[in-house]
């Protein structure tokens, strides 16, 4: 649906955070998709409770905490200014499994080894508007 989102962060590494982009299925460019982002071991990947439908419920979950609400269902009978919605409704399309990059690095006196996270290099580029960071966002 349409809404003023881009990103819902969470604490937790499971579905840690969940990133919304322009939709290219719809004609109306107002629609967004969503990715789901998760950070887990080998072990975790096997166990129900890290599973895609878990992952679903817990993305629903963040989405209706950020105040996310489905298409409008019409007026609420007792007060006439506040309206109805249908709940949100997801589908899952795949699951991409992306190996995180091992520690292979050092530091030494002369270089100083960062691990960031794409999310952070482009939050601290002064460029926020780059072609680099429309793509990503993309």
């Amino acid at each position: 649906m349409s809404h003023e989102f881009d990103v819902i962060q969470d604490e937790e590494q499971f579905v840690n955070e969940v990133l919304f982009f322009q939709s290219e299925r719809a004609d109306n460019s107002k629609y967004k998709d969503a990715v789901a982002v998760s950070y887990l071991t080998e072990e975790q990947l096997s166990l129900y409770e890290f599973s895609d439908i878990s992952a679903r419920f817990k993305t629903l979950h963040l989405m209706k905490e950020a105040g996310i609400r489905g298409p409008r269902n019409g007026r609420d009978q007792d007060n006439k200014e506040k309206f109805k919605y249908y709940s949100i409704r997801i589908e899952n399309a795949a699951r991409d499994i992306v190996p995180m990059v091992a520690m292979k690095y050092k530091c030494t006196d002369s270089i100083d080894y960062k691990c960031l996270h794409f999310n952070d290099i482009i939050e601290a580029n002064p460029l926020k508007d780059s072609y680099v960071t429309r793509i990503y966002k993309q």
